[in-house]
């Protein structure tokens, strides 16, 4: 698994493992930081990442990584409406944890608790 926002990374570790047969489903990530941005560029960011259409289309990605809040707004029902599956980054708290471990849409969450986690959805 490898997960990127850069066009140039997801299409060039698509082709490499397409090239030497390697395993990998590579993500295209949404959801980076905006801290030091224009407001400007921050809301075309922004509106980028609730609409990333085209930026999935053009990034050869197998799967989209994307931040919990992003997932929860749209991205969910986009990423199931087309096939594609959706991991959510960073899930901490329990109430997301346990939101998101039970969302059919989600194929995977990450999380700086695993072991809480792992108990939730073995419950």
């Amino acid at each position: 698994m490898v997960t990127s926002g850069v066009q140039r990374t997801t299409t060039a570790i698509r082709a490499w493992a397409d090239e030497h047969g390697a395993p990998v489903v590579v993500a295209l990530s949404i959801g980076g930081s905006v801290r030091g941005m224009s407001w400007r560029n921050a809301v075309r960011r922004r509106w980028g990442e609730l609409f990333p259409q085209l930026r999935f289309r053009v990034s050869d990605a197998d799967a989209v990584a994307a931040h919990f809040a992003l997932a929860m707004i749209r991205l969910a029902r986009w990423t199931t409406h087309i096939g594609v599956p959706l991991l959510v980054w960073t899930v901490d708290s329990t109430w997301l944890q346990k939101r998101f471990l039970h969302d059919k849409r989600i194929w995977m969450i990450t999380t700086n608790r695993p072991a809480r986690a792992v108990a939730l959805r073995d419950r």
